[in-house]
């Protein structure tokens, strides 16, 4: 059996849409999130769950963050709203659902409005290095000082 290696682009849409619940332009639809055929096949009213889950670390903790959203074939395909669940990995190694508001850990860790800077697509980087958004790029790197 083979196994296929992801895009660098569906790595990017992974990252930013558990961390930011947002997607590169080429991927601009959540109807894409889930399987259309996997849609279909389910039973009315059953759920098809589609996840990623991102881990990293920093300042010496660990996170984990999964984001998930639910497609159903309800006579046509319908999506749930995504659940973004933060979890942080303690001491004993185990990891517990934060109580802090996911939101909040990212923004502390890697602000929105940063985002873009660090995850980007590289056939669009000449839009990031343009002169005129020099402003822009220091004005969201004071978020992290």
């Amino acid at each position: 059996m083979a196994t296929m290696e992801p895009e660098k682009t569906t790595l990017l849409n992974a990252f930013t849409w558990v961390l930011y619940e947002k997607f590169t332009p080429a991927f601009a639809s959540v109807d894409k999130l889930v399987n259309k055929r996997a849609i279909t096949e389910a039973q009315p009213g059953q759920p098809v769950e589609c996840w990623v889950e991102v881990a990293f670390e920093h300042d010496s903790k660990r996170y984990r963050f999964k984001r998930l959203c639910r497609a159903y074939n309800n006579g046509g395909i319908e999506h749930s709203k995504s659940e973004l669940y933060p979890y942080v990995a303690g001491d004993d190694g185990r990891w517990t659902l934060s109580q802090q508001l996911p939101e909040d850990i990212i923004g502390r860790i890697l602000p929105e409005t940063l985002y873009q800077y660090f995850f980007f697509d590289g056939e669009r980087i000449e839009r990031i290095v343009r002169y005129d958004k020099k402003a822009e790029i220091a004005e969201a790197t004071k978020e992290l000082c």
